[in-house]
C-alpha cells in the first residue's frame, strides 16, 4: 500500500487486531462499506476426518465474527 494510489479494503475482522493500522501510510483514509449488498459468505472446506481438529477454530472464527458485526 505504500507506493500504490489504488483504494484498499478491510473486513470487520481487522478491528479485532490491535496492531492493524499502525504501519499504514499517513495518505490513506479508511472508508467503511456499509452498503447492505456488500456482504461476503465465507465457507469453510476440510476434510471430513479433519473435522475433530478444525470445529475449534472455525467455531472461534464464529464468535469473533458476531462480536464485531
Amino acid at each position: 500500500m505504500n507506493y500504490s494510489i489504488l483504494p484498499y479494503f478491510t473486513t470487520n475482522m481487522t478491528v479485532m487486531d490491535d496492531n492493524w493500522g499502525l504501519n499504514l501510510p499517513g495518505n490513506r483514509v479508511n472508508i467503511p462499506i456499509k452498503d447492505e449488498s456488500a456482504h461476503q459468505k465465507f465457507y469453510a472446506v476440510f476434510l471430513k476426518q479433519n473435522k475433530n481438529r478444525l470445529m475449534l477454530l472455525i467455531s472461534s472464527l464464529q464468535d469473533q465474527w458476531a462480536k464485531v458485526d
